[in-house]
C-alpha cells in the first residue's frame, strides 16, 4: 500500500494505492465531487475544496494516470457501488462502475 499526495480538497488529502498479484486498486477519497459535471470537465472545483487550483489539479493528474495505468477505482460520491474504472473518450471521461453482485448467500 502507497499513500497518494492529491492536495486540495482538504489540508493533507491522500488517497492509497494498493497492489497485488500485479493489479492495483486506486482509493482516492473526495478527488472528485459531481461526476455528472467532473467527467466532463475535471477542472471544475466545489467551494468546499481548500485550494480549488490543488483540487483541480490533483483531479486532472489522478484521473489520466489511473486511466492510462488500467487502476480499479473506489471512491466517494461516484455511482454505485463506488468502485469502478476510468477511460478518455474524445468528449470526456467515462466512468465505469464494477458489476454490483450479491453475496452468494443473498441468492
Amino acid at each position: 500500500m502507497t499513500a497518494v499526495s492529491l492536495p486540495g480538497h482538504t489540508a493533507g488529502h491522500t488517497g492509497y494505492r494498493v497492489e497485488s498479484d500485479g493489479k492495483t486498486l486506486l482509493i482516492w477519497g473526495d478527488v472528485m465531487h459531481v461526476a455528472v459535471v467532473q467527467l466532463k470537465d475535471p477542472a471544475v472545483t466545489i467551494k468546499f475544496d481548500l485550494s480549488q487550483a490543488d483540487a483541480s489539479r490533483s483531479r486532472a493528474t489522478i484521473m489520466a494516470d489511473a486511466a492510462k495505468r488500467h487502476y480499479l477505482i473506489a471512491a466517494a460520491h461516484l455511482q454505485f457501488p463506488g468502485i469502478g474504472t476510468l477511460s478518455k473518450s474524445a468528449q470526456d471521461w467515462q466512468w465505469t462502475p464494477v458489476p454490483a453482485t450479491p453475496p452468494a448467500s443473498a441468492q
